[in-house]
C-alpha cells in the first residue's frame, strides 16, 4: 500500500468507491469472507465465486494502492479489527448457498454471512467519523423525522420506536403522502434521516429533495454508493456490500440498519443519565402494560 493512512481506511474505501461491474463482485465477495477463507481461498476460486478474471483482480488491487491480489488480501486482513483476536482455524462454509445443502448448512451459512458483515460494519465505522457525525446531528437538531418506503420502513420504524423511547423528539410515518408533508413542514434545525437500500427509490427522493429546499439537515442511510439520494445528502451512511444468498443482500442490510440504529440508541443513553432515567421510566410502564395485560387474559 502507498500509505498508513490507505492501509487504515482500506474497508471503507472499498466500500464507497465507485467501480465496474466486475469489480463489484469482486469487492461484495472478498467483503464477505471470513479471516480465515480470505486468508486461504486461492485466486482462481475467488474469481470463479465472483465471475471476474485474474486480470480483474489485479487491476483492482493496484487501484487501492497494491501490488497484486495476494497484497490485496493481506491489508484487508490487516484492517480488520477481527484479526486483533485469534482466527478461527475452521474455514467453514462459503457464502453460496447450493441445492444440495442440508437446512442446517443453510442456516449456518445466512447466520455467518450475517456475521462477517457485522464485522465488515464495525470495521468501516472504526475507519471513518460518521458514527460521531450521526450522534453529532441527532443531539443537536430541534427534530428528526424518519423516512423509508417499503421494506426501509422497517428500519425507520425501529429507529422511531428506539429513539422515541429516550425521548429523542423523532417522529414517522409509514403513510408516504404524510412523509412528504412532514417534510414540507421541516427547518433548519431540523434532521431528516432517510433510509433507502437502492437509493434509487422515487418517493424517498422527493423527500430529500424537499428535505434540502426547506434547508433542513438530510442524512441518508443506503448500500449504494453512487445514487441521487448520495449527491443530495449533507451525510451517507453505507451499509457494507455483501454477496452469495439467493435475494438476501436487502434482508442483510436491514438488519444492518436495525444493528446501527441499536449502536446510535446505546451511544446516546450511555453518555446522558437524563436518557438513562427516560429508559428506565418507559420501561416500567412498558412492564405495567404487560402485566396488566397478562393479568386480564388470565381472568378472562
Amino acid at each position: 500500500m502507498d500509505t498508513s493512512t490507505n492501509k487504515q481506511n482500506l474497508i471503507s474505501e472499498m466500500s464507497q468507491a465507485e467501480l465496474n461491474p466486475a469489480e463489484k463482485r469482486l469487492v461484495a465477495l472478498l467483503l464477505s469472507l471470513s479471516e480465515y477463507q480470505l486468508a486461504t481461498l486461492s485466486t482462481d476460486k475467488i474469481c470463479e465465486q465472483a465471475s471476474a478474471s485474474r486480470a480483474t483482480i489485479g487491476r483492482l488491487a493496484k487501484r487501492f494502492g497494491c501490488s497484486g491480489q495476494k497484497e490485496l488480501r493481506a491489508e484487508l486482513l490487516k484492517a480488520s479489527r477481527a484479526m486483533k483476536a485469534k482466527v478461527d482455524a475452521n474455514p467453514g462454509n462459503g457464502p453460496d448457498i447450493s441445492a444440495d445443502d442440508t437446512p442446517s448448512v443453510i442456516a449456518e451459512k445466512i447466520l455467518q454471512n450475517a456475521s462477517v458483515r457485522s464485522l465488515r460494519f464495525s470495521d468501516i465505522l472504526a475507519q471513518s467519523n460518521v458514527l460521531e457525525e450521526v450522534l453529532t446531528q441527532i443531539r443537536k437538531a430541534r427534530r428528526i423525522i424518519a423516512f423509508g418506503a417499503g421494506q426501509s420502513s422497517i428500519a425507520a420504524l425501529d429507529l422511531y420506536q428506539r429513539l422515541l423511547r429516550i425521548g429523542m423528539p423523532i417522529s414517522f410515518d409509514l403513510d408516504c403522502h404524510t412523509q412528504l408533508v412532514q417534510a414540507s413542514l421541516m427547518t433548519a434545525d431540523d434532521l431528516g434521516i432517510v433510509i433507502s437500500y437502492s437509493g434509487m427509490t422515487r418517493e424517498m427522493i422527493g423527500v430529500a429533495q424537499t428535505i434540502k429546499e426547506r434547508g433542513a439537515k438530510l442524512m441518508v442511510v443506503t448500500a449504494k454508493t453512487h445514487s441521487e439520494l448520495n449527491d443530495l445528502a449533507d451525510l451517507t451512511l453505507l451499509m457494507p456490500p455483501g454477496t452469495g444468498l439467493y435475494g438476501m443482500d436487502a434482508a442483510m442490510n436491514r438488519l444492518m440498519q436495525i444493528m446501527f440504529n441499536e449502536v446510535i440508541y446505546q451511544c446516546l443513553v450511555i453518555d446522558s443519565p437524563d436518557m438513562l432515567e427516560i429508559s428506565a421510566q418507559v420501561d416500567s410502564a412498558l412492564d405495567r402494560g404487560k402485566l396488566f395485560n397478562e393479568t386480564k387474559r388470565i381472568r378472562q
